[in-house]
């Protein structure tokens, strides 16, 4: 015979079901009030949810609700967080902002507690309760208890306010601590864990503020700000630290990802942010956080990626066709790619794209040839320049290292191979004399590229 409080809990799930489309409608009209009432400036945004029907009867059963209420009605009305908002921010101290113009706008006090605007009398915050509030864990966090009167009854819900890298870290300690219910041998090695990782995010957080913070309107960060930090290990180390926990999470162990993390950090301050005297490139900093945060990053299933359609030139198809074929073999390529996709914006084949057009641009100068090459034909050059080119994508797949991206190579590698096409042109005055002594140039380059490594 099936229990008697599975009857409730049933009941109240079926109510909780038939109630949907009001949810997202009064989820909708709260967002948009928040949106409407909130400085632009201080917050990036306002992210919903609503309680899943496993989350709900997880919770009726864990509270005990079937025995506290003596109707489904009851239980689903006094759901304090059926409904979620969360006021999402850029930094900690702006947290406080965030709720002080909560406070100035929930002003009237109703009979209950709690309180309302004249203007939106159906909409109504505990801003009563001491804020932030203390958690289980000790680290504190707003939120605030509100509910939505829609007719004769109320439809509670829960505010947060968060900055990105509470956002963060508070996502990655719920999924290890409180929706594991496996969670007991390690428990106290994974706190001291998460600790060090919110220490960490902490320090991020700060000096992300300090380097927004150091912009007066186009004036450019002074020169004491850049002896104490830079930019680029900055990026570097949000990568890392941010990562990491996901990588631990998705495989089970740790994995040194200081190195890929450098390279990231660097191929994004190049790509995007080198202008830093602008916030909005400090803004942009944060969305590539906010990507990592959302991503899931599974680090056990196949990256799908397929070879630039726009590649024309012979060195971009040759590399992709390795890093193609690498991603998937080479743990630490894999690594490397599946960091690149999270915190870039577009999909793995525009990423990809992105990437490959970078690498080859920063080896491959736009006008290296321009003066080189002039006692050929342009047929001839032309064909000598393809030629070159796929010769110095082999060069760098024999090499068969990571180290192929890293920066301070790079630097050299297109040192190694413009010396190589001064050798070159002095060598020859047409395509068939190039190709006469084609495997001597190949393996010329090959071991001249070696060497760097």
């Amino acid at each position: 015979m099936k229990l008697e409080m599975f009857d409730i809990i049933d009941r109240s799930i079926n109510l909780f079901q038939e109630n949907q489309e009001e949810y997202l409608i009064i989820t909708r009209e709260i967002k948009y009030t928040l949106l409407n009432m909130l400085d632009s400036e201080i917050h990036t945004g306002i992210t919903t949810r609503i309680k899943t029907e496993m989350s709900l009867r997880e919770k009726i059963i864990r509270n005990r609700y079937y025995l506290t209420f003596d109707s489904p009605r009851a239980i689903v009305d006094n759901m304090h967080d059926l409904i979620g908002l969360k006021i999402d921010v850029r930094f900690i101290e702006d947290e406080f902002k965030a709720y002080k113009q909560l406070k100035e706008f929930f002003n009237v006090q109703l009979e209950d507690g709690y309180y309302i605007n004249y203007h939106h009398k159906n909409l109504a915050l505990d801003m009563g309760s001491f804020q932030p509030q203390t958690q289980k864990n000790g680290y504190t966090i707003y939120r605030i208890d509100g509910y939505f009167l829609n007719g004769t009854h109320k439809v509670r819900f829960e505010l947060q306010i968060k900055s990105l890298v509470n956002s963060f870290w508070s996502d990655i300690e719920h999924k290890l601590v409180y929706k594991n219910h496996t969670f007991r041998v390690a428990d106290g090695m994974i706190k001291d864990m998460l600790s060090s990782i919110k220490a960490n995010l902490v320090i991020i957080d700060r000096q992300l503020q300090i380097i927004y913070d150091s912009f007066d309107g186009e004036n450019q960060i002074t020169s004491s700000f850049n002896s104490r930090f830079s930019f680029e290990e900055l990026i570097s180390k949000a990568i890392n630290d941010l990562c990491l926990q996901k990588l631990q999470t998705s495989i089970g162990f740790g994995v040194d990802i200081r190195g890929t993390s450098a390279i990231l950090g660097h191929y994004i301050f190049e790509k995007d942010l080198m202008d830093y005297s602008n916030k909005d490139q400090i803004l942009s900093l944060l969305g590539i956080f906010k990507r990592i945060q959302d991503d899931d990053m599974d680090f056990e299933n196949a990256l799908v990626v397929h070879p630039p359609k726009r590649a024309k030139d012979a060195f971009s198809k040759a590399i992709s066709n390795f890093f193609i074929e690498v991603m998937n073999k080479d743990f630490e390529w894999y690594v490397f790619f599946k960091i690149l996709f999270a915190v870039e914006p577009g999909n793995n084949d525009q990423d990809f794209a992105l990437f490959v057009k970078v690498f080859h641009d920063s080896i491959i100068e736009n006008d290296c040839y321009e003066k080189r090459f002039k006692s050929c034909s342009q047929s001839d050059a032309t064909l000598v320049i393809r030629d070159l080119e796929l010769m110095l994508a082999q060069a760098l797949i024999q090499v068969e290292t990571i180290q192929i991206v890293h920066n301070e190579r790079i630097k050299k590698i297109q040192e190694t191979y413009n010396n190589f096409l001064n050798s070159v042109d002095k060598r020859i005055i047409n395509y068939i004399d190039f190709e006469v002594n084609k495997e001597n140039y190949q393996k010329e380059l090959s071991d001249s590229v070696a060497q760097l490594f």
